[in-house]
């Protein structure tokens, strides 16, 4: 008989090995790091800790770390606490039907034993000393080849300490799909900040393995929305309304902080707990977008943090093996409660009534019209005015009118701003992306027009100015004021502007002298010294789409021959994660938690930095700052701010159109803001060249005498 038609023999059916049993359930149970924390959290919540601890080293795969001090574990339970289907909470099968705690399967600790070298030290109160053991495929070994595997006592506090090491170590598959380490240390973070918001009577901490300072830290009795607050930002905690009820007809209670129509964000946010665990629900997630539909603008998102209680036996929580769904009874009815009589959409849409003039702080502040005037596809020219703009037709008719028009206007059609101000909330036509960052970096190109805004919103009254008392920054006013050139200073801050000699100079009068001005070179000057004396008082430029650092960095790296450009643009996500809070605090640089740059600070009203240099000026401030001293970061991370921010001529192959936008953006943006500002010239200009006196009007004079 011929192979080709040699019966096919089915392979015998085997038992599989318990402990190939047990590696397959673990990597069901725990995919990813977060999924360890996550049930970890939940451990030491049901041991009524009121303390808990997180370090992370290489986002969870090479150490993942819990403290708490919770009632700890008793020494007599440590031999079995990592075996499969052991647990305190369950004795039978219809416990489950009125379960209160996190866990009930016995299977969290389990399924880390059998994919990571995992160590638990604990310690009762009434213990005199702490216990620490090793586990391994959920058995005791020793901590040390040939040594005993019998818990070893220690010193310690109250409470448990979970270590898991080298998490996949055994599943190389896994660990390869998990390389990017700074996206499993962000998961991490925000499973932390979530059971931080809703357990805010606990406190949390979450740190990265030998960093100086902690990513998360909640205080114990902290409210939830200073929570949110402290997480997301005082500007969206600000813009959250609270919502608590109870829908009888359904038997559910309900309570949580969510949006109202001040709120602007674009990314959406639902942290969604039903009987204190985090889930996540498509059918509720769905109603609630709905519900936010008629509410919002089309370009924002609402963040929605629900507390859902249900009773227990209406739940099934053992739906999921990580037990991240979640099943109850009356399902269909249970997820429409967005249309029962108690949170009805007209009630909704009263709480959250549409006010898109929320300030930098998100407090409603006293509201003036703010009107977007008329725009080519490709322009952005919006203005605040009190009155009604004039007609087209009518500005043709004005003098002024294209003075009043350039006023308005963005630098040029070559630096096409991706933002929008955050304190003229967008609609669903607003631009979403910048149509050119093409001189240097042609990867940030893109085609979207820029369609023309019709409609009419509001502007926040001005924010009260913020006193700085930073010796830092006291210092280096100090050394500004004291470097500068005191002629200068008053050439510049009372001059005339005359007009243009080409793309980078243009002529100014003062009293009888006139002088040339190379105000790319000088407008550097002039943004160093906003930053410094405006310190933490700036707008805020939102950047649509948010950017990512990593592309960016990667792009200025591959530009400057780097040698490894993938390794130093990971490094500048990092130098700039790491400083997030510092940047958006001082700087209105708001860094997002997937590593994009999400907004920028506005110095000078109407003016954008061309974005063609941003790529460059990520990797140069982090890699040229002085990140070590106070006074030497700001020093050095102004400056290279300040080189960003400074203008940039038009290429000679520029349309023209785009020079003369140019040109109106430095006459009556950038010249104009050297006037009635503490910009004290240094004497460096003159080094520099920037400014050269030209003619005196007495010298005129005498020259005609001579004639």
């Amino acid at each position: 008989m011929s192979l080709d038609h040699a019966p096919i023999r089915p392979a015998p059916i085997r038992k599989l090995d318990e402990v190939v049993v047990n590696r397959i359930a673990a990597g069901e149970i725990i995919n990813r790091p977060s999924n360890a924390l996550k049930e970890l959290i939940e451990n030491s919540l049901d041991a009524g800790a009121t303390s808990i601890s997180i370090t992370v080293k290489d986002g969870g795969m090479k150490i993942l770390q819990i403290q708490d001090n919770g009632h700890g574990i008793r020494t007599e339970d440590l031999p079995i606490v990592c075996e499969r289907f052991t647990t305190s909470k369950l004795k039978v099968y219809e416990d489950l039907s009125h379960i209160q705690t996190y866990g009930f399967r016995g299977e969290a600790l389990a399924s880390i034993s059998h994919v990571s070298h995992l160590s638990i030290a604990t310690k009762q109160a009434d213990s005199e000393c702490a216990y620490k053991a090793c586990y391994a495929d959920g058995k005791l070994v020793p901590a040390k080849p040939g040594g005993s595997s019998d818990p070893v006592p220690c010193a310690g506090n109250n409470g448990t300490v979970i270590t898991a090491e080298d998490l996949f170590y055994n599943i190389l598959s896994r660990k390869a799909a998990l390389k990017n380490t700074r996206d499993e240390y962000n998961r991490i973070f925000e499973v932390a900040s979530r059971y931080a918001i809703h357990n805010s009577g606990i406190a949390f901490t979450c740190r990265k393995a030998g960093a100086p300072k902690v990513d998360l830290n909640t205080s114990v009795g902290a409210s939830t929305i200073t929570n949110i607050r402290q997480i997301f930002g005082s500007k969206i905690g600000s813009s959250l309304v609270e919502i608590k009820d109870t829908d009888a007809d359904l038997d559910i209670e309900f309570s949580g902080h969510v949006s109202s129509a001040a709120h602007e964000m674009h990314k959406s946010v639902f942290l969604l707990f039903i009987n204190h665990r985090l889930v996540d629900h498509t059918p509720i997630r769905r109603a609630i977008e709905a519900l936010y539909s008629s509410v919002l603008p089309k370009a924002s998102r609402p963040f929605v943090y629900l507390d859902l209680r249900i009773k227990p036996e209406n739940v099934d929580v053992n739906v999921h093996p990580t037990k991240r769904e979640v099943r109850f009874l009356n399902e269909d009815n249970s997820y429409s409660f967005g249309s029962s009589p108690s949170i009805r959409r007209n009630r909704v849409q009263t709480t959250i009534e549409p006010d898109f003039s929320v300030g930098a702080s998100g407090s409603p502040p006293t509201r003036t019209p703010l009107r977007l005037s008329p725009s080519r596809a490709n322009t952005d020219t919006r203005q605040v005015n009190s009155a009604p703009r004039p007609r087209q037709d009518e500005e043709n008719d004005d003098n002024h009118s294209g003075q009043r028009n350039a006023s308005a206007r963005r630098s040029s059609e070559n630096i096409e701003p991706l933002f929008l101000q955050a304190h003229t909330k967008s609609d669903a036509t607003a631009p979403a992306l910048s149509n050119t960052l093409s001189s240097e970096f042609p990867q940030l190109a893109a085609s979207a027009p820029v369609p023309a805004p019709s409609k009419s919103y509001t502007a926040p009254k001005p924010e009260p100015r913020v006193e700085v008392r930073l010796s830092s920054i006291l210092n280096l006013r100090k050394e500004l004021q004291r470097r500068a050139h005191t002629d200068l200073t008053q050439v510049m801050s009372e001059h005339t502007f005359v007009g243009f000699v080409d793309d980078r100079r243009a002529l100014i009068q003062h009293q009888t002298r006139l002088y040339m001005v190379d105000y790319c070179k000088i407008s550097y000057h002039l943004f160093y010294h906003r930053f410094i004396f405006d310190f933490m008082n700036f707008g805020r430029l939102v950047l649509q789409p948010a950017p990512s650092i990593y592309e960016l960095a990667l792009m200025a790296a591959t530009e400057l021959g780097s040698v490894d450009a993938e390794k130093a643009a990971e490094d500048v996500v990092s130098r700039f994660s790491d400083s997030r809070e510092m940047l958006e605090e001082y700087y209105h640089i708001k860094i997002g938690d997937t590593g994009t740059i999400e907004s920028l600070p506005m110095v000078i009203r109407d003016y954008s930095p061309d974005y063609d240099k941003l790529p460059l000026f990520l990797y140069k401030a982090a890699t040229s700052v002085n990140w070590g001293d106070e006074q030497g970061f700001f020093k050095t991370f102004t400056s290279e701010l300040a080189s960003f921010y400074a203008l940039e001529s038009p290429l000679p192959d520029d349309p023209q159109n785009a020079k003369d936008e140019f040109r109106l953006v430095v006459e009556h943006r950038i010249m104009p803001s050297f006037k009635g500002s503490a910009f004290w010239a240094p004497g460096s200009i003159l080094m520099e060249n920037s400014l050269v006196q030209l003619v005196n009007l007495p010298d005129l004079y005498r020259i005609f005498e001579r004639c």
